[in-house]
């Protein structure tokens, strides 16, 4: 009996969905601050609780602002963990 194997080769698909970014840059834009890097997990847990109850249908991203996944992946799940139960679907650190 002969056995063979094959690889497959996975097809990327793309899907083109509405979506909603909560950005880091709101606090330095309304507090007058000049870098998002002052900006806490905290922070955005706020804008993103707001974005996700008025969203009826985007796709909700939470943005993970600078030192809140650096550390360690245990702390980068943690932050992200914290977004989505704000309501976010997934997180960003764009």
């Amino acid at each position: 009996m002969e056995s063979r194997a094959y690889q497959a080769t996975p097809t990327p698909v793309l899907v083109l969905l509405p979506s909603l970014l909560t950005t880091k840059t709101n606090r330095p834009l309304l507090q007058g601050q000049t870098s998002t890097v002052p900006v806490t997990l905290d922070d955005m847990v706020y804008p993103t609780q707001c974005v996700a109850r008025g969203n009826r249908t985007a796709w909700v991203i939470g943005d993970l602002p600078f030192g809140s996944y650096q550390e360690s992946k245990e702390q980068a799940l943690r932050s992200a963990t914290a977004l989505m139960q704000a309501g976010a679907q997934m997180s960003s650190d764009r």
